[in-house]
C-alpha cells in the first residue's frame, strides 16, 4: 500500500520526476491512487507540471520546493503531484488552457491548485517562496471557509475551458474555398519584417508556421512573403539561438535580434527546423540553408540519439561552470580571454564574424556567438578570398568544439517518446527523398522496427519507448505522428506493410479516441477516466496539433486506398475548423497546410525511385505524394519507367521523364 506521506518519486522512470525525488515535499506521481486519496481526505491538490530541461523549473525547485517552511505547509494541507508534461501531455494541455484563462499567459513550470475533484481554482508559472506560500495560505483558508464559492469558480472555469475545446463552427463558412489572401493579410500584421519571426519578445521560431508560409508563398507566388521568409531564416540561423559550433537550435530568444537564447535544446524544435530549412533550400537554393539543416541533423545524431536507432528528448539549458555550480548557458558561452588564448592569430577574424564586441556581449563577462555579416563581407574586410575566410572560420569552430568537449555537458533528458521518435522518422525521410542518402533510410527502417518491438502489442501503442512493465497508453499524438511516419515510409519504400499498419492504427483511433458522432479525436482514449473534462487539442502548440496531423493522414490514406470514408472525414475535420483558422490563422498552421491540399491542385505521382528523387528536388512540387508505379515502356534498346500524374479525380497522360512531367504539372495550373 502506497504511503502518501513521503516523497514517492525516486522509483519513477521520468528524469524530471527523479530530479524532485529529494525535495522535502511529499511529491507523488500522477495516478488514480493519489487522486482517489485526495478525494477521500478532501485535500486540495498542488499539481506542478514541467520537464527535465526546463530552466525555470530548476529555479523554482531551488527557490520554493527545497524550502523547508514551504514543504511543511504543503505536506500538511495539500496533496502534491509532480507531472512530466511529456509523459502526460493531456494533463499539461488541459491545465495549461485553464491557466491561460485565469492569468492570460502560460509557460513552465505550470503550477495549478485544484479542488480534490481535480478542477483547477488557481495557477501560476514561476514564483518565489514568499508569494507562493502566501497564495497557498489564502487558498487553503478560503477552501475551509467557503468551499462552495470555490466550486462555483471551478465550474465557471470548466465551462470556459470546455468552450476552448471545440471549434467555433460557422455554418455559413463551411465547405467554402478558403480565402488565403484575406487570411494572410490578417496574419502579416504580426510578422517582423526587420528581424524576422513574429513581432515582440521573447521570439519563438515556430517552424511549422513558417513551413506553411513557405508553401503558400510558393504556390501563391507571393514574393513579399518569400522575402520575409528568407530574412527570417537568415536571421535565425545567424543568431545566438543557433549553436554555430555543434549545430542545433535553442528553444527561443530573449531579444528581437535572436542573440540571447534560452539555451535548452528540444528534439521537437530541431526536427521541425530541419524540415523548414530543408524545404527552404529546395525552394530558394540558398547554400546556408542546406548547411544549417545538415548541421542540425548531425547535432541530433551526435547528441540526441541512442545506439538503438531511437532519439532522446532534450538537452538542459543549465550545466556546471568552472566553479562546479549550475549556470544557464555555461556550456555555450565564451569569455573573450578564453577565445583569444584558443584562437591566437585567428582571433580577430573570428571576433569580427561572431561579434565578440559590445554587440555580442551577454552578461558576467560572457559572449554569445552570433553573425551579423556575410562571409564575403568578412573576407573583404580582412583582404582574404571568400574560400580562405571560410576555411579559417571553420578551423576556429573546430578548435572551440574540441575545447567544449572538456566542459561539463548539459543534462540529457533521455526519455524516448513515441510521438517525438515518429516525428524524427518523418523528418529524416523528408531529407532522404531529396538526397537519397541510404543511411537515413536504414536508420528510419530500424527505428520503426524497434518501435514496433517495444511499443506495439498488435493492437495498441504505448507512450514511452522502453522495456519497463509500467507502460502508459499512447495518446493521440503518439498515434497521429506514428501513422504519419509509417505513411512516409510507405511513400519512399512502397512496401504494403507500412500502409496496412497505418490503416490498422487509424481504425484503432476511430474506435478508441472518438465517439461515432464526433468529428475530432480526443487527446486520450475515450474509456480512460476524464480529468475534469475530456481534452481535445485543435490548435498547434510547440508541435502541430495531433488532430491536424490525423486530418493529413486521412487525406493521404484516402488517396492511397481509394476509400471515400477517409476523404469524407478529412473534409469534415477541415470544414469544422475553418472558421477558427480564418479568425486566428497563426494558431492553425498545420490545418492550413492540409487546406492547401484541398484548395490548390494536388497530385499523386506514380514513378520509380530514380525519377522520384529528381521530382522531390524540384521546387515546383509541394502538393504531391508518391505511390506505386503502373507500367513500363519498352523501346528497341531500353525500358523506360512511366511517370503517371493523377489528380484526385483523374490521371493525366503518361510521360517518361521528369522534365516532361514538370511541364505537364505546370500546364495544369500547378
Amino acid at each position: 500500500m502506497t504511503n502518501f506521506k513521503i516523497n514517492n518519486l525516486k522509483n519513477s522512470n521520468s528524469p524530471y520526476l527523479i530530479q524532485h525525488a529529494n525535495n522535502p515535499i511529499n511529491w507523488q506521481e500522477w495516478n488514480d491512487g493519489v487522486l482517489n486519496y485526495a478525494r477521500e481526505k478532501n485535500k486540495l491538490l498542488v499539481i506542478s507540471i514541467g520537464y527535465t530541461t526546463c530552466h525555470w523549473c530548476h529555479e523554482m525547485e531551488k527557490e520554493v520546493f527545497e524550502n523547508k517552511e514551504v514543504a511543511r505547509f504543503m505536506n500538511e494541507h495539500f496533496v502534491a503531484i509532480k507531472v512530466d508534461r511529456e509523459v502526460h501531455p493531456e494533463v499539461d494541455h488541459l491545465y495549461m488552457q485553464s491557466l491561460q484563462l485565469m492569468i492570460k499567459q502560460g509557460g513552465w513550470p505550470l503550477n495549478i491548485i485544484a479542488l480534490p475533484n481535480k478542477m483547477p481554482v488557481w495557477g501560476c508559472t514561476f514564483l518565489k517562496a514568499k508569494p507562493w506560500l502566501s497564495a497557498l495560505m489564502q487558498i487553503k483558508a478560503l477552501f475551509e471557509k467557503d468551499p462552495n464559492s470555490m466550486q462555483e469558480y471551478a465550474d465557471t472555469l470548466k465551462e470556459g475551458v470546455s468552450k476552448l475545446q471545440l471549434p467555433n463552427i460557422n455554418n455559413k463558412e463551411l465547405k467554402k474555398k478558403v480565402d488565403f489572401e484575406l487570411l494572410l493579410n490578417k496574419w502579416k500584421n504580426q510578422l517582423d519584417y526587420t528581424y524576422g519571426g513574429d513581432l515582440g519578445i521573447p521570439k519563438f521560431m515556430m517552424p511549422n508556421q513558417h513551413l506553411f508560409l513557405l508553401k503558400y508563398a510558393h504556390i501563391g507566388q507571393d514574393n513579399n512573403l518569400n522575402n520575409y521568409l528568407k530574412l527570417s531564416l537568415k536571421k535565425i540561423e545567424g543568431g545566438g539561438i543557433h549553436d554555430h559550433i555543434e549545430g542545433g537550435f535553442s528553444r527561443y530568444a530573449l531579444d528581437q535580434n535572436w542573440h540571447v537564447p534560452h539555451f535548452e535544446k528540444m528534439l521537437y524544435d530541431n526536427l521541425q527546423l530541419i524540415n523548414l530549412y530543408h524545404q527552404a533550400y529546395i525552394l530558394f537554393q540558398e547554400k546556408s540553408f542546406k548547411k544549417t539543416y545538415k548541421k542540425t541533423l548531425a547535432f541530433i545524431d551526435q547528441q540526441l540519439s541512442d545506439s538503438d536507432y531511437l532519439w532522446f528528448t532534450a538537452l538542459d539549458a543549465d550545466s556546471l561552470n568552472i566553479k562546479e555550480e549550475r549556470e544557464e548557458g555555461a556550456y555555450y558561452t565564451w569569455k573573450k580571454e578564453e577565445l583569444q588564448e584558443l584562437l591566437k592569430e585567428k582571433y580577430e577574424l573570428f571576433a569580427s564574424y561572431f561579434n565578440i564586441n559590445p554587440k555580442g556581449y551577454w552578461e558576467n563577462g560572457n559572449y554569445i556567438l552570433f553573425k551579423s555579416q556575410s562571409i564575403s563581407s568578412l573576407a573583404k574586410s580582412f583582404n582574404l578570398s571568400k574560400l580562405e575566410a571560410e576555411k579559417q572560420i571553420n578551423e576556429c569552430l573546430q578548435t572551440l568544439k574540441a575545447s567544449k568537449a572538456k566542459r561539463a555537458k548539459p543534462q540529457l533528458d533521455d526519455k524516448k517518446m513515441l510521438s517525438l521518435n515518429a516525428m524524427a522518422i518523418t523528418t529524416y525521410l523528408n531529407v532522404y527523398k531529396t538526397t537519397q542518402e541510404q543511411p537515413l533510410l536504414m536508420r528510419c527502417q530500424k527505428a520503426i522496427d524497434r518501435i514496433l518491438q517495444l511499443n506495439y502489442d498488435g493492437n495498441k501503442l504505448y507512450k514511452e519507448l522502453h522495456e519497463h512493465q509500467d507502460k502508459k497508453a499512447g495518446s493521440l499524438e503518439d498515434y497521429a505522428f506514428f501513422i504519419q511516419a509509417l505513411l512516409s515510409m510507405h511513400e519512399v519504400s512502397l512496401k504494403p506493410i507500412y500502409l496496412k499498419l497505418s490503416e490498422a492504427l487509424i481504425q484503432y483511433c476511430f474506435k478508441n479516441f472518438k465517439k461515432d458522432a464526433d468529428i475530432f479525436f480526443y487527446y486520450s482514449e475515450i474509456q480512460n477516466e476524464d480529468l475534469f473534462i475530456k481534452p481535445i487539442a485543435l490548435r498547434d502548440n510547440v508541435v502541430p496539433s495531433a488532430n491536424a496531423i490525423m486530418s493529413e493522414n486521412l487525406h493521404k490514406l484516402a488517396l492511397l486506398t481509394g476509400k471515400t470514408a477517409y476523404q469524407e472525414h478529412f473534409e469534415k475535420m477541415q470544414d469544422s475548423i475553418s472558421s477558427d483558422f480564418m479568425h486566428s490563422p497563426s494558431d492553425y498552421s498545420q490545418w492550413l497546410q492540409n487546406q492547401l491540399k484541398r484548395d490548390y491542385p494536388f497530385f499523386l505521382v506514380k514513378t520509380n525511385e530514380n525519377l522520384w528523387s529528381a521530382f522531390s528536388k524540384r521546387k515546383a512540387l509541394i502538393n504531391f505524394y508518391r505511390t506505386t508505379n503502373t507500367s513500363q515502356k519498352s523501346t528497341k534498346n531500353t525500358v523506360k519507367e512511366e511517370v503517371l500524374i493523377c489528380t484526385e479525380k483523374a490521371c493525366l497522360p503518361p510521360v517518361y521523364n521528369t522534365q516532361e512531367a514538370i511541364k505537364l504539372l505546370l500546364g495544369n495550373n500547378y
